[in-house]
């Protein structure tokens, strides 16, 4: 014991000395490691890494964020639907992927097109062909209930019940051994009380001390027969007793407790990639309705301009049919007044007619 007290392990981030309770089970950090830099998953890539600086506390990890500078904001990838596509459409994993194994498939845990078939029946999880998201989840999952397993089966051999001293020293025969010498510090007690008292009075009342002893005997002999049958109940409750917490632990390991914890974690990240889903989408349909209202804007413009435009059209139209009923009017007028000022010339020339007749003779 004071040799694994006294044993003192290093932190993987510090490398400060402490006992091998205060290390984390995973990384091995102590608590200042834990808590200032803690293990976080990047906002883009989805990739794990543990932040080094205290103040800045941005879930980017440093990848990203030089992408982020050289190429800007990045775009959902076409087939994992993760926003880490900084070139073209699609993330640096499934590009890659793409080159290697060919055009994707159709994952069987997410029903994403996005997993690649690697042609190699050891790198698919139980047989599946999982995406690289739904790969990392199971794995994590698996890793979770091994950790809890493994603590569950440290808890069972550690506790009293399991333990090989213990299996002989349970509570029960403890009391039991508790008993048994009690009754022989008694049964002592009464042999050295017994001799005192024939020592004194073996000359006197020898009928008395006798029918003393029968009681005390009968006494003892009913205490023992008692005692015997309250062991015999006792050893059977404690047979009971172990044979139930056997039962119940074995119990507790055969329930499946570690297949529980798995189907629960797996249904725990179903829920998270259908979260992760439906904010996609609720974002794709975000930007289908921006797309949409900015659509109906320029239809708006574009008409009110079609209206402008058939509005001036209109005006000039008007402007034109009137400056030609003004001239109209103003012709009118000019060959009304010709024709006025041709009328008096018709009887001068009748007058003159006239006069270059010859005159009648009479």
């Amino acid at each position: 014991m004071s040799s694994k007290e006294s044993a003192m392990f290093a932190c993987t981030k510090c490398n400060s000395r402490h006992p091998f309770d205060e290390l984390s089970q995973g990384q091995q950090l102590c608590k200042e490691c834990r808590g200032s830099y803690p293990v976080v998953k990047c906002t883009y890539c989805r990739s794990e890494f543990q932040q080094v600086n205290k103040k800045n506390t941005d879930t980017i990890c440093k990848k990203c964020a030089l992408n982020i500078k050289n190429y800007g904001m990045p775009k959902p990838c076409e087939y994992c639907s993760v926003i880490a596509a900084f070139i073209g459409t699609k993330c640096q994993k499934c590009s890659n992927s793409e080159k290697k194994y060919g055009s994707p498939h159709t994952c069987e845990q997410c029903k994403q097109k996005c997993a690649f078939d690697r042609k190699n029946e050891r790198k698919k999880v139980d047989g599946k062909l999982l995406c690289w998201l739904c790969t990392l989840s199971y794995k994590r999952v698996l890793q979770k209930a091994q950790k809890r397993k493994f603590d569950f089966i440290n808890r069972n051999n550690s506790s009293p019940s399991n333990s090989p001293h213990s299996q002989h020293n349970t509570p029960l025969q403890n009391h039991q051994d508790k008993d048994k010498t009690k009754e022989k510090e008694r049964r002592r007690l009464q042999q050295r009380e017994e001799k005192d008292h024939g020592r004194g009075d073996r000359d006197k009342n020898d009928d008395h001390r006798g029918s003393k002893s029968r009681s005390k005997t009968g006494s003892g002999q009913s205490e023992s027969s008692e005692k015997k049958k309250s062991k015999l109940d006792l050893t059977s409750t404690n047979g009971d007793f172990l044979s139930g917490t056997m039962s119940t632990s074995s119990r507790l390991i055969d329930t499946g407790l570690p297949d529980q914890v798995v189907e629960v974690t797996r249904l725990r990240e179903q829920v998270a990639q259908l979260k992760k889903s439906l904010d996609e989408k609720d974002r794709q349909m975000f930007e289908k309705e921006k797309k949409l209202t900015e659509m109906k804007a320029e239809q708006f413009r574009m008409e009110n301009e079609m209206r402008s435009k058939v509005s001036q059209s209109q005006k000039q139209n008007e402007d034109i049919i009137s400056d030609m009923q003004a001239r109209n009017r103003e012709l009118q007028k000019q060959v009304s007044q010709l024709s006025r000022n041709q009328r008096p010339t018709a009887p001068s020339t009748t007058q003159q007619q006239q006069s270059q007749l010859p005159p009648s003779t009479t």
